[in-house]
């Protein structure tokens, strides 16, 4: 009696657990032991500029920076998301001025450039 007890509980057991799992793991599903695969998106490059503010405009969010070689970047600003620094504390976008020299972390977003932040240097001998 013991015996067909025992038989009896190992077959529903393989049935009931082993068995279903394998087929599903076979046949495209999953089971407990299938490792997922993770689905974040890479987070997107840091690109850095350095030179000096030749266009400001909050209206529209952007700003232009021009580079000791003559290269000028048009980068987005969110207001946001966008920080500004001066002197290792924060300050508002509307504090920057033209042709302040800066430091611009930037990324790629919708196309477009847009500044992560915006490091305001201090002025040479200083």
């Amino acid at each position: 009696m013991n015996r067909n007890l025992t038989l009896w509980f190992l077959t529903a057991l393989l049935m009931g657990g082993v068995i279903p799992a394998a087929l599903a793991t076979e046949q495209g599903g999953s089971s407990a032991s299938t490792p997922t695969r993770s689905t974040t998106a890479p987070a997107p490059k840091i690109e850095t500029a350095e030179g000096s503010i030749s266009a400001l405009d909050l209206q529209a969010n952007s700003l232009k920076l021009t580079d000791a070689n003559g290269k000028t970047w048009t980068l987005g600003i969110d207001p946001n998301t966008t920080t500004v620094w001066k002197g290792g504390q924060f300050i508002k976008l509307n504090q920057l001025k033209m042709w302040e020299q800066v430091k611009v972390r930037h990324v790629a977003k919708d196309g477009k450039q847009v500044a992560k932040s915006i490091e305001i240097e201090a002025p040479a001998g200083k």
